[in-house]
């Protein structure tokens, strides 16, 4: 006989299902199936409400890889004996699970890879950084990087010997110029007056 999981039914073909018998491993009534929840990734159900009383209300809530719907049957199988079944966690049909409903579910079902939550910025923080943390440790040497840092370092130390504008900084003191220059046009007018010299003496 074959078997289908419910997990690959999609809203439609899920909600046919709702009012169908439930029953364990062993034969034994467990309730009626009574509304899904659908996987907005993929638009498949992805957990199935069964009615394990006749009082009004909540229904236990169950993954929907758990049941199967065997073909040609009206029965849908869950792989829990009934009594673990209808002590499982609690919702009301109508209404969204919370994230935290669906942590609650998995865990007692044993389905501990639940869904991680995205939707606060602090919930994602630790495991960003856990993931960077591990990313670093994991990350090979990187030669290239401490050639890089090298380069940086030494521009930093050539900038050291230049101002703001890029200018070269003139650390020695101020020489005024003005003395030697005088001296120097002295020293030329007598070096002319003395070649006129000699040359008068040759004549």
């Amino acid at each position: 006989m074959k078997m289908q999981r419910f997990d690959s039914l999609d809203e439609d073909e899920g909600g046919k299902l709702c009012g169908r018998k439930v029953v364990d491993p062993e034969g034994e009534s467990v309730g009626t199936a009574d509304g899904v929840w659908i996987d907005p990734s993929t638009h498949r159900v992805a957990y199935v409400g069964v009615k394990t009383s006749w009082l009004p209300g909540k229904v236990q809530v169950l993954p929907a890889g758990d049941l199967e719907i065997a073909g040609g049957s009206e029965l849908i199988r869950v792989c829990y004996p009934a009594a673990f079944v209808k002590k499982a966690p609690s919702s009301s049909p109508e209404t969204e699970l919370a994230q935290v409903e669906k942590e609650e579910i998995n865990a007692y079902f044993g389905r501990f890879q639940s869904d991680r939550r995205v939707s606060s910025i602090q919930q994602m923080r630790p495991e960003e950084a856990n993931f960077e943390k591990v990313e670093e440790q994991s990350e090979p040497h990187d030669t290239t990087r401490g050639s890089e840092k090298d380069r940086v370092d030494l521009e930093r130390g050539e900038q050291c010997l230049f101002d703001q504008k890029g200018f070269v900084t003139d650390t020695m003191p101020e020489v005024d110029a003005s003395q030697e220059l005088l001296r120097t046009q002295e020293e030329a007018k007598i070096r002319n007056r003395e070649d006129r010299m000699k040359e008068g003496s040759s004549d």
